[in-house]
């Protein structure tokens, strides 16, 4: 864990959570502050509208965690 917040404080992409840091509680529990992402998740949505995706949600999803991939990727994560 302490591996991948080291690289999510490198991390600086419109189409990637933004990291804030983090702390530990009594050596047990680490807490992590991330973007707060209004819209919820994929599986969020999906639950409000009680149907799969339309299709052209499906196409601003999927181009935008590929603009994600492609950042990671383009710096070797």
């Amino acid at each position: 864990i302490i591996a991948e917040v080291k690289i999510m404080q490198k991390l600086d992409h419109n189409y990637v959570s933004k990291y804030f840091g983090s702390f530990m509680v009594r050596e047990e529990f680490l807490y992590i502050a991330m973007e707060f992402c209004e819209s919820g998740s994929v599986l969020d949505l999906m639950r409000v509208l009680k149907k799969p995706l339309p299709e052209n949600v499906v196409r601003i999803v999927t181009h935008q965690v590929t603009k994600g991939l492609q950042y990671l990727h383009a710096h070797g994560y």
